[in-house]
């Protein structure tokens, strides 16, 4: 019988497992993306991956409890994300991140529901420094 904490190392060792997969598709050389991918993918302690760069974002899946999320997150305040789309779990966010054009296009397709709080993301809109 598995414990709570046995259960999470379990789901964060499956994604890390799973990354090493994402790293082969992300690394093709015959892939046109037009999001800066990182060659390996950059897990923090809460099982959300970094998987690349783009317009001052970093591009990055969450995973939730029912949905895997695809998320913009502002370089220079890493602990939130401005937008945000949920997908159901899998490889769907990762995918629809490999063909998504932020410049020409506000969202990504095939998400299932936004979860992003304020303002819907406009095409080309990248992260921007608040000063006072």
């Amino acid at each position: 019988m598995s414990t709570v904490s046995d259960l999470g190392r379990l789901v964060f060792d499956q994604r890390k497992f799973a990354a090493g997969e994402l790293n082969l598709v992300i690394a093709r050389h015959d892939i046109e993306t037009y999001i800066d991918f990182y060659d390996k993918v950059v897990f923090d302690i809460y099982g959300t991956v970094t998987v690349g760069e783009w317009g001052g974002y970093l591009i990055q899946i969450m995973p939730m409890a029912f949905n895997d999320r695809l998320v913009m997150t502002p370089k220079h305040t890493p602990s939130v994300y401005d937008f945000g789309w949920c997908y159901n779990k899998g490889a769907a966010p990762l995918l629809a991140a490999l063909v998504w054009n932020p410049q020409a296009e506000a969202e990504p397709k095939g998400f299932k529901k936004r979860a992003s709080a304020g303002l819907a993301r406009i095409a080309g809109q990248r992260a921007t420094l608040l000063t006072d």
